[in-house]
């Protein structure tokens, strides 16, 4: 699937801060798109453990959203085949879902591994496909920027 680059960034407006998605082109270098952004006044968003898991929570409990696959910051065989088999289970009953966050909440509490990266879809009612992934360092893929990013950025928005 072919995903638009998004990067999360917040800026202060009327004493709150409002969460954006900026298109990223990837013809320009990222830290040079970085760095010209940061120039209008905006911030970056690093998405840590917490945020990921609360996006989790918030996408897959609510707006039916499935999880595709979960990347770590480590590679470890036997993490990455346990977290592919729930993820497996939450496919045929979406109620493991709490399964999956309670695991990762448990490694990154106890082992301090970071989740890296998520990827996200779903059909809508007219069976169209939407997917996303979300990574660490605040880069989104999109493949439907308008049915993901307003409620990607309200998630953080109250998180932040």
């Amino acid at each position: 699937m072919k995903y638009q680059k998004e990067k999360l960034f917040w800026i202060a407006r009327n004493a709150s801060k409002d969460v954006v998605c900026i298109t990223w082109d990837e013809k320009i270098e990222y830290y040079s798109f970085v760095k010209s952004v940061l120039k209008d006044g905006y911030h970056q968003i690093s998405v840590a453990s917490e945020l990921m898991l609360q996006i989790i929570s918030d996408f897959c409990g609510e707006e039916n959203w499935k999880i595709d696959k979960i990347e770590m910051m480590e590679e470890d065989f036997d993490l990455r085949n346990q977290l592919e088999d729930l993820i497996v289970k939450c496919k045929a009953n979406p109620a493991t879902i709490l399964k999956i966050t309670q695991y990762l909440e448990d490694i990154v509490e106890e082992s301090s591994i970071e989740i890296k990266r998520v990827y996200f879809s779903r059909r809508d009612q007219e069976n169209k496909l939407s997917s996303f992934y979300i990574q660490v360092n605040g880069i989104v893929g999109v493949s439907q920027p308008k049915v993901i990013n307003d409620k990607l950025c309200a998630c953080i928005r109250e998180y932040i």
